[in-house]
């Protein structure tokens, strides 16, 4: 593994300059605050994305893909942040889980597990970002992969009663797609990114 290089992708795209007509930047927690805000959103929006699967009342969702972008995108502290606080903000009762569902049953009942996880794997594929493992596609494959796992292992974990046993293997397939397509999302090597998702 390469040596630590804390720049990710936003601070590339977005670093940090002085506001117009002053030499002073921009207040760093301005800056922070905005990118958090604007990762936890869209995996609020994402979590509205479903598609129905006939053999399964799982759909698949946009969930794990946001989860996933938003360490790869921020980095490890901002990205878990980022879904902390979206986890918080549909816990106050905003309809921003999968299906529209909010509020604090919702946040802590059988699916708890896996809000966890999204912190988690947002810190995990945010802290190998910081490594440069998503320079390349196949280490960007690996860190997605590393993500969607550590989420399953926080949902799984979490307890849960028989009935919903039966709805986890769909749900690993539909997060390995969203593995793959991850990297795709937001890889500068536009091109083989491209081939990767067809996997």
């Amino acid at each position: 593994m390469s040596s630590l290089h804390s720049s990710v992708l936003v601070d590339a795209v977005f670093p940090q300059r002085p506001l117009i007509g002053s030499l002073q930047p921009r207040p760093l927690w301005l800056r922070e605050v905005a990118l958090i805000g604007t990762f936890a959103l869209l995996t609020a929006a994402a979590a509205q994305i479903r598609i129905p699967l006939g053999f399964t009342p799982v759909p698949v969702t946009g969930q794990t893909l946001a989860v996933l972008l938003a360490g790869a995108t921020l980095g490890a502290k901002r990205g878990a942040a980022s879904q902390l606080f979206y986890w918080l903000l549909g816990m106050t009762g905003l309809p921003f889980y999968a299906a529209g569902s909010g509020g604090w049953t919702a946040a802590t009942g059988a699916t708890m597990g896996y809000f966890v996880g999204f912190i988690t794997a947002a810190a995990v594929v945010g802290r190998l970002a910081e490594y440069r493992q998503d320079r390349e596609i196949l280490t960007s494959l690996s860190a997605m992969a590393l993500g969607s796992i550590a989420i399953y292992i926080c949902g799984a974990s979490w307890p849960t009663d028989a009935r919903h046993l039966v709805t986890r293997r769909p749900m690993y397939s539909r997060d390995l797609f969203w593995a793959k397509e991850a990297p795709a999302s937001y890889c500068p090597k536009k091109s083989c990114c491209r081939t990767a998702s067809l996997f």
